[in-house]
């Protein structure tokens, strides 16, 4: 269990951040290619009018994207306040597609204007096409220091057979990066949006796939610990602490993330941290006293018992009614756990759709890896609850056959007494 839970960690993290160098480009007219995303590539050549490339005059570029949908890339720090050249269809699916340049002042479509701030020529390139490289446009951007374009930004709509991927929408891929164009290096930022919403994932799958299981075994099977009430308690606190920052991370920056979450995906999460957080909690804190063993006479023998037997004495009424309160308390807190691993795991198995879907096709393994982990709960389970079964039914055939054996010596104690 712990090989999974580590090779479900590194799954996860991998795809965070990346950086690459540099390499001779391959299109006529440019100097180096540099590889942003899977799907999204740019070529680029200085000219110079000094003798140094910083006193460059233009910055020329070749963005090219394998998606059948639009495109964007700019210069800035992040999605506010930056200057970006996107490809896109200004309005309905007949509109041509065009590149124009752009300032994005804020998280919202509205905040998006047109713009000369860059001073650039572009436009969209007709030669080079097909399956290689994809969609490209040229842009020529006049500057005076070539540090100045180093942060950079670039954004990918959703892959779509339908034309209407090409008009402007919630991008699926987001992120900032550092070039230098001086030296030809390459940085990806791994504090993109993207990198909230894995966070977000990596929390939430340790949380429900991981731990919430850990903790309910512990309080089913291994209850002979003499500290098994305080791992319970350790993980369901650890799992509070995941489930809250991971929901407050969405919260502040889920808005403004890559990709957006469904209803469903949503409502069950709301509904599942209420439990995580609130209920769950609550129900330890405010946990009943199990009612004390009591003793009973059973066919003349003194047999304890853990509970009070099936049918209370009803002389003793305040016993009773700490039993009823005991019973009702483990039944909701025992069905509240098996609520929260079995849409836990639901839950985790839409992320990881999502996550296939809007930030890298390498994320649908998540689906083999968490249902191997789950296979993995379900047969430990399985064999333990056999096993207690078993023990279970060992223990009542001991207790049988001492009872008979107590009987029959009570009964030749008796026969002796009358000879």
């Amino acid at each position: 269990m712990i090989s999974s839970f580590l090779l479900l960690l590194i799954l996860i993290i991998l795809p965070l951040s990346s950086s690459s160098a540099c390499t001779d480009s391959v299109h006529s007219g440019y100097s180096y290619d540099v590889s942003l995303h899977s799907d999204l590539t740019v070529s680029f050549s200085t000219t110079s009018t000094g003798s140094s490339t910083d006193t460059a005059s233009t910055l020329s570029l070749l963005v090219c994207s394998k998606r059948s949908s639009w495109f964007a890339f700019g210069f800035g720090n992040g999605m506010s306040f930056s200057s970006v050249l996107l490809y896109h269809q200004p309005s309905s699916s007949s509109a041509a597609k065009v590149v124009e340049e752009k300032y994005i002042s804020g998280y919202t479509k509205s905040s998006i204007t047109d713009s000369t701030l860059l001073s650039s020529t572009s436009s969209l390139n007709t030669d080079i096409t097909g399956t290689t490289y994809g969609t490209c446009f040229n842009a020529a951007i006049p500057y005076t220091t070539l540090s100045s374009l180093n942060s950079v930004i670039f954004a990918l709509g959703s892959s779509s057979s339908s034309s209407s991927s090409y008009t402007l929408s919630h991008h699926s891929v987001a992120s900032t990066a550092t070039i230098d164009f001086a030296s030809c290096s390459l940085s990806v930022s791994s504090s993109s949006k993207n990198s909230v919403v894995l966070l977000h994932a990596i929390m939430m799958s340790v949380s429900f796939i991981i731990l919430m299981p850990a903790s309910v075994t512990i309080a089913r099977y291994f209850k002979g610990s003499k500290r098994w009430i305080k791992y319970h308690q350790m993980i369901a606190l650890l799992v509070v602490i995941l489930v809250v920052t991971a929901w407050v991370r969405m919260l502040v920056w889920g808005g403004r993330g890559n990709m957006k979450s469904p209803f469903m995906h949503k409502t069950v999460g709301l509904i599942l941290i209420i439990l995580a957080v609130v209920v769950m909690p609550g129900l330890g804190v405010f946990r009943p006293k199990k009612v004390e063993p009591v003793t009973e006479e059973v066919d003349g023998m003194t047999v304890e018992r853990v509970e009070v037997p099936s049918t209370p004495n009803n002389n003793n009424i305040e016993e009773e009614k700490r039993y009823k309160k005991r019973k009702l308390w483990e039944l909701v807190h025992k069905n509240t756990g098996r609520f929260l691993i079995i849409f836990g795991w639901f839950n985790c198995f839409t992320g990881a759709v999502m996550a296939a879907k809007y930030v890298d096709k390498s994320y649908k393994i998540l689906y083999l890896v968490f249902g191997w982990v789950i296979l993995c709960w379900i047969g430990l389970w399985a064999f333990k609850e056999i096993s207690r079964r078993q023990g279970v039914q060992n223990v009542m055939v001991l207790q049988h056959e001492a009872g008979g054996l107590k009987l029959d010596e009570q009964a030749d104690a008796k026969v002796n007494e009358e000879l």
